[in-house]
């Protein structure tokens, strides 16, 4: 499995080997295009993928981008997307005396990962720590029997 945009593979958790009978490994952008569009959505669509994703066997979800767990408690964002959602980031130069520059989630991802997102318009996946994953680079382990 490759990561968005590019011929580098996803990264695994260190502690997902090997794939238990009955489960899969799909990335939550693939997952909810089965069910859903995933840019543009309103905000009853969100909730809906939200209760949908709670309502599955989600046995844990990574970063596909770097292997680190995302917590069990993350869900769609009702308002951020990659492509408008802007944080302070080192990865900007800083100009002396100056703020820290902001960068979108969309520039970030391609810029440290160097991945092309497929979905800016997408919901972020927001953990309750505050971070913020696009949904192409999330990936899920689901029980399916």
């Amino acid at each position: 499995m490759m990561l968005p945009g590019t011929t580098r593979p996803i990264v695994p958790p260190d502690f997902a080997n090997p794939l238990p009978v009955g489960c899969m490994d799909i990335s939550l952008s693939s997952y909810f295009l089965m069910v859903h569009k995933l840019e543009n959505l309103s905000i009853h669509n969100v909730r809906d993928m939200n209760h949908h994703l709670k309502s599955s066997n989600v046995l844990f979800f990574w970063n596909s981008c770097n292997g680190q767990e995302v917590s069990q408690e993350a869900e769609f964002s009702l308002d951020a997307k990659p492509r408008n959602h802007f944080f302070p980031s080192r990865l900007v130069p800083r100009i002396p005396g100056k703020k820290r520059q902001l960068i979108s989630v969309q520039k970030y991802f391609e810029t440290k990962y160097n991945i092309a997102l497929s979905y800016p318009n997408s919901p972020l996946f927001r953990e309750p720590s505050g971070s913020l994953y696009p949904i192409e680079c999330v990936y899920v382990r689901i029980r399916l029997f």
